[in-house]
């Protein structure tokens, strides 16, 4: 998948690209399962990506990760997760999504003060889970610093992204 993607992403102009698999092998025909990031043009100088592991329990399958793609000369970072899923769960994704705010202070702090953040969350928009990177401002109700591209926690919810044995419609995916 990631081959044919980057071939037809590359007609489009878009020819720079990264692959964090976190589970080898897992797609039905044996290729790597993860997060891919694509860029248009040309890096720019002394950028870098950075891949971060995140908690999770003894023996899961999947890594879990924060891949960043860092462009100093542009002060600007974009990440890039996918956070364990289950409804029991629910403790391990509160201890990613902690981590991946305390990843994301740090390079602020180091410069990288434009942030995008991406990913699958597995967590509903109002869920305490997310507390660590919604905004504190009203009406986002967080402790963190990141607003979510479709507005407040409670219209996000709305925007659903993914079906639960396709009777049940929730948001899981993000952009902050």
């Amino acid at each position: 998948q990631v081959s044919a993607i980057v071939n037809h992403a590359g007609v489009s102009g878009i020819n720079v690209w990264f692959f964090d698999p976190t589970v080898s092998s897992a797609c039905g025909d044996g290729t790597d399962y993860g997060n891919l990031m694509l860029r248009r043009g040309t890096l720019p100088t002394g950028s870098f990506v950075n891949v971060s592991p995140l908690p999770e329990p003894e023996g899961d399958v999947e890594d879990r990760h924060l891949a960043c793609w860092g462009f100093p000369t542009e002060a600007a970072e974009f990440c890039l997760t996918h956070i364990a899923s289950g409804a029991d769960r629910s403790a391990t994704r509160h201890a990613q999504v902690a981590e991946i705010a305390r990843l994301m202070a740090r390079d602020a702090q180091n410069g990288l003060s434009n942030q995008v953040l991406a990913g699958d969350f597995n967590d509903s928009p109002t869920s305490s889970n997310l507390n660590a990177i919604y905004s504190p401002v009203p009406p986002y109700g967080g402790s963190g610093v990141f607003v979510e591209g479709t507005g407040d926690r409670s219209e996000a919810a709305k925007y659903q992204t993914f079906d639960v044995w396709r009777s049940v419609y929730e948001k899981i995916d993000y952009v902050f």
